[in-house]
């Protein structure tokens, strides 16, 4: 089959060469759409600059309708008196969505009739006079907008329009209020289609800002921040634009201006060079990437054999690890059998040697009870050594009981390591304390025998190999994370080398820590004492 390659690697390079004329193609399709988008910035700039103006515009006129009719409503009132005319400016508020408040003021005599909607809001923590300097509409024949302010009856971020009344007969100075809440712009605003790095300003020809996007308040009333397109508006005339890098981000901006057509505003609309670059350049980044792995795909192809022997050398080496693997788990198992029948030998020369014993002198004072002609005094004495014997042997099934399987495990895992280590202190003339805190867990019983044949396990290993003069043994339990540390004073020893050398003892020790959802730490070194840790996490039980 080897005659077939050089064939097979002729349709793979000229199947490379076509994918990679398709990505040139595309590439230069990419190119082409990127030039003309971004001569076509110019016109989509101005576009969202004139939506925005027209928008603006027609806020601002139906804030001055709402003005005119307030104005008119205060020169003719009806009859009904102020409560009437509360009314009537309520009424022509509602009839306009948008306005955030309706009001008249009287600047000589500091009297606020105000819409109904508004009242039910204000708290009278800011006077309305000081906070929106009232007064200043009387300069103002016409409409006039002033600097946005939080409106004290309201509490929101609204643009003031005020004009004077006419003075009447009574010659008091009066001045028509209307508030537009600022949010009626944010929400057009953020209906425009504009990327993340694109801005949208309203700003008045007064040199200060009404709003922005992204929304920042900040700015609100501030002083025109882009001094550069503030200062081309001024000199160009009311349309224009000007490429400009901000000295905020360093964002090249493409900024469109429109005045109003009725009101000293005008609307700024900066879009992002660099952002239709990015997009561009990774547009190019794909294609290059694309096509270098199309060109490495005819290595890779090339290396096919080089793959196969080297996936088969790396089956082998894990069929390898396998097999130790297997050899491994074959050995802690023998080990554990040969643990199992130990204890078994165990139990047995226990219940032969203590219980056969006390069985068979129980019989033998059984028979001397029957003797003819046995005295009082003697049938005593036998009853007494009979007790004494019966008293052993409960002694040693007990031992025997607890030896297959501690009964202290039916009152907590923590009452089985007490009597764990009070049995290892009188079997082996070894102290051994313990300690333990937190709370009492519920364990499976599984994982509570893993635990307590775990530690056993370790104490054992002490009692063969440590040498140790004393033991301490901790438990605890805190915000559900058990833990448990067996610690000697004993000779220590080489723990990487015990592992190397296959210590089915530790093995199994790591095995029962396994069984128990946690893990196993065992630090020592020649004659620094031996430390063993079992960490259970929260959940694992």
């Amino acid at each position: 089959m080897s005659k077939h390659y050089p064939q097979g690697y002729l349709v793979v390079l000229f199947v490379t060469l076509f994918c990679v004329c398709l990505l040139g193609i595309e590439g230069w399709r990419n190119w082409a759409v990127r030039l003309e988008e971004l001569r076509s910035m110019h016109d989509r700039g101005e576009e969202l600059a004139k939506l925005a103006a027209q928008h603006a515009d027609g806020v601002f006129l139906q804030a001055q309708l709402v003005l005119a009719s307030v104005a008119d409503a205060a020169r003719y009132p009806a009859s009904g008196g102020a409560s009437a005319f509360e009314s009537t400016i309520s009424a022509i508020k509602r009839r306009m969505p948008g306005i955030d408040s309706v009001a008249v003021v009287d600047t000589d005599k500091g009297v606020v009739t105000l819409d109904a909607d508004s009242i039910a809001l204000y708290n009278d923590a800011t006077p309305p006079k000081s906070a929106l300097n009232l007064s200043a509409g009387l300069e103002c024949e016409n409409p006039c907008i002033r600097r946005p302010v939080v409106s004290p009856w309201t509490g929101k971020l609204v643009i003031p329009m005020m004009r004077r009344i006419p003075a009447t007969g009574s010659g008091s100075h009066r001045v028509a209020l209307v508030t537009i809440d600022i949010e009626l712009f944010k929400t057009f605003y953020r209906s425009l289609s504009i990327g993340q790095e694109d801005k949208i300003f309203l700003n008045s020809e007064d040199d200060y800002t009404f709003l922005s996007r992204p929304s920042n308040n900040a700015l609100s009333g501030r002083p025109i921040s882009n001094r550069q397109v503030f200062e081309s508006y001024r000199s160009e005339g009311p349309v224009g634009s000007i490429l400009v890098q901000s000295t905020a981000d360093g964002v090249n901006r493409l900024y469109s201006y429109r005045r109003l057509a009725n009101f000293p505003v005008f609307v700024m609309v900066g879009i992002s060079r660099d952002d239709l670059l990015a997009r561009w350049w990774r547009d190019v980044a794909w294609n290059l990437g694309a096509t270098a792995a199309l060109v490495f795909a005819v290595a890779l192809v090339a290396l096919h054999f080089v793959r196969q022997s080297r996936l088969r050398a790396s089956a082998e080496e894990r069929t390898e690890e396998a097999l130790a693997l297997s050899g491994r788990i074959s050995g802690v198992s023998a080990y554990l059998e040969s643990a199992r029948e130990e204890e078994r030998k165990r139990i047995a020369l226990e219940v032969h040697d203590q219980l056969g014993q006390s069985l068979t002198a129980l019989k033998i004072e059984a028979f001397l009870l029957k003797r003819p002609g046995i005295t009082p005094a003697d049938a005593t004495r036998s009853a007494d050594e009979m007790l004494d014997m019966i008293d052993g042997t409960i002694a040693t099934v007990r031992n025997v009981s607890n030896a297959l399987r501690p009964v202290a495990l039916d009152y907590g895992i923590v009452a089985a390591l007490k009597w764990l280590t009070t049995d290892f202190t009188a079997r082996n003339r070894i102290a051994c304390a313990f300690q333990h805190h937190g709370e009492v867990p519920l364990l499976d019983e599984m994982v509570a025998t893993a635990i307590f044949r775990l530690a056993q396990g370790a104490l054992t290993n002490i009692i063969r190999h440590a040498h140790a003069r004393s033991v301490r043994v901790y438990w605890s339990n805190e915000d559900g994370t058990l833990s448990m540390s067996i610690i000697d004073d004993g000779c220590g020893f080489d723990v990487d080398a015990s592992l190397e050398a296959q210590s089915y003892g530790l093995l199994s020790m790591r095995e029962r820590a396994r069984m128990c959802g946690g893990s196993l730490s065992i630090k020592s070194a020649p004659g620094f004492g031996t430390t063993v840790s079992l960490i259970i996490p929260s959940g694992a039980f």
